[in-house]
């Protein structure tokens, strides 16, 4: 009798850590660009708040929420951004990557 090796897999992620992972690639992708303009990024990590990043440059602070694929930014969610706009007389800026996109679809909200 022979004996085999024991074969290690690497286990697939699971559907939610795959979305998490998928999301902060595209919140690089954005930050990237946003360091390109000239800005300073902080990415807020694991937020659940209304924006995903804060850049600082030579103008009004800007908030940029982060969405990828499909699924856009909830009314509420656009709600909220919008008070926060007028509240801290800031910018706030919607990313929505779209697959295979190499720039995102950038909105203002006012």
């Amino acid at each position: 009798m022979t004996s085999r090796s024991k074969v290690v897999r690497k286990k697939a992620p699971r559907k939610k850590e795959a979305n998490y992972f998928a999301g902060r690639r595209a919140e690089y992708r954005s930050i990237e660009l946003l360091d390109k303009a000239g800005f300073i990024c902080v990415r807020a990590a694991g937020s659940k708040g209304p924006a995903d990043i804060v850049a600082i440059g030579k103008g009004p602070p800007v908030l940029v929420q982060v969405k990828r694929g499909k699924r856009g930014v909830s009314t509420a969610e656009r709600e909220k951004l919008t008070e926060i706009a007028r509240s801290y007389n800031c910018m706030v800026l919607i990313h929505t990557w779209k697959p295979h996109a190499r720039q995102p679809i950038a909105e203002e909200v006012r």
